[in-house]
């Protein structure tokens, strides 16, 4: 009786410490899946061009911020927990680099200087013809040399017999070849064909359709930003394509209200202004979207037969 006690009591105390950790676990996935990733876009372009945008994640555990000048010079930080990575590191590496380099090409030009002093101080007029001559009797006799043997391989080269097999085979695999892209493209047609066969075959079409534009929907609601701020004059070159850019901002102004003012700009191509965003994505509401679509009747249908290979 004993020993079956302390095997109950061992067991209960394994229990215990197996729920404390599923509960963890559980607690740790909750937190990951519901816990919103906040992020922030700022851009302004007047003169100069100026950008930043910033994402937090895990109440702020995981960060990162990147920054754009008008020289499009980037900075980047990203921070987990107390870790810090950005690329200021890199750019003090790439100033030595570049001191360095510039040291050296000092060094090695004021070495040519020198050389080119030595060399005119020791040469003479004398050497200087003798090396002269002798430069242009060499070169004279490599050009000769060269002509020499280039005739010797004109006049080596035997001449080649060719059979008639060999005329044969090339045609025989000539028309193969055309044989083989002919059943090729046959292939390809048919395979086309079956395919929109089995499209035509699918059933509720409709409802498939209706599924996915709500899937479409949900996504853009879940990663779309919150609040805009926008004070903007835009012109896209030509006065059609601004007319559509004007439209467009008729449908935001109408959700985001007065935050939202663009002009509109005609005469050319013009993007100036301040633009300000902020939204949040949780990972969890992204999943819970996809989840109901798949698991739709229609879709969910639709899925097993692409698994099985009857649609596609």
């Amino acid at each position: 009786m004993n020993i079956l006690l302390i095997l109950l009591g061992i067991l209960k105390v394994i229990g215990i410490i197996i729920g404390i950790i599923l509960a963890l676990i559980l607690i740790i996935l909750m937190v990951i899946m519901f816990s919103p990733i906040r992020y922030r876009i700022e851009a302004e372009r007047y003169e100069n061009i100026k950008g930043e945008a910033e994402v937090k994640w895990l109440f702020g555990i995981i960060k990162a911020f990147v920054s754009v000048t008008s020289d499009f010079d980037v900075k980047y930080t990203v921070k987990i927990f107390h870790k810090k990575f950005d690329n200021s590191d890199n750019d003090k590496k790439t100033e030595k680099d570049e001191n360095r380099n510039n040291s050296k090409t000092i060094e090695a030009m004021e070495k040519k200087s020198e050389n080119k002093e030595t060399d005119v101080k020791v040469k003479k007029p004398q050497e200087n013809n003798k090396t002269i001559d002798k430069n242009i009797s060499n070169t004279e006799n490599k050009e000769i040399k060269k002509t020499v043997i280039k005739e010797e391989k004109k006049v080596s080269q035997p001449v080649r017999r060719v059979n008639v097999s060999d005329i044969e085979n090339k045609n025989v695999k000539i028309e193969s070849k055309k044989t083989n892209e002919n059943n090729k493209k046959v292939y390809k047609e048919e395979k086309e064909d079956s395919i929109i066969k089995k499209l035509n075959a699918i059933e509720n079409k409709k409802e498939i359709l209706k599924a996915t534009i709500l899937f479409i929907k949900r996504i853009f609601k879940g990663i779309l930003p919150k609040n805009i701020y926008a004070n903007m004059e835009i012109g896209a070159g030509e006065p059609s394509l601004t007319g559509y850019i004007m439209g467009v901002y008729g449908v935001g102004k109408s959700k985001y209200g007065d935050s939202i003012n663009i002009k509109p700009y005609f005469e050319g191509f013009k993007i100036e202004g301040i633009f300000k965003t902020k939204g949040k994505i949780i990972i969890g509401k992204l999943l819970f979207d996809t989840a109901r679509f798949v698991f739709t009747k229609p879709v969910f249908v639709l899925i097993k037969n692409i698994l099985k290979g009857n649609v596609i």
